[in-house]
């Protein structure tokens, strides 16, 4: 599950790499850029909010509710990390298309009956 994490970690860092789709965008919201002229400032902030902005957050948060939920199988008594892995895919779980199929994947079986 992580691995699978890892690719849409690689893709949100393009931006910081440079990578191409990354630099479109870029272009897009730069505002020096002739593509910029194309498109008023509210297409522009809906974009960077949509694509950018809340894709990074919401795959930071799932990303640490997985790694949290997979510290469970370490440490299965530590009531506090089950605690907050059940807590965080209580919202989760219901969330988007990718959190469902990971907490039918795997993250359903490392908190078992709790959740």
């Amino acid at each position: 599950m992580l691995q699978r994490l890892h690719a849409k970690y690689v893709d949100l860092c393009s931006f910081a790499h440079g990578l191409a789709q990354a630099n479109l965008l870029k272009m897009m919201f730069d505002n020096r850029s002739p593509q910029r002229k194309l498109t008023t400032d509210a297409q522009i902030k809906d974009r960077y909010e949509l694509e950018v902005k809340s894709e990074a957050f919401m795959t930071s948060f799932y990303s640490i509710a997985q790694c949290t939920s997979e510290l469970t199988a370490l440490y299965p008594k530590d009531m506090d990390i089950v605690e907050i892995a059940t807590k965080a895919w209580g919202f989760l779980s219901v969330g988007s298309l990718i959190t469902k199929a990971m907490w039918e994947i795997r993250t359903c079986k490392l908190l078992g009956a709790i959740a």
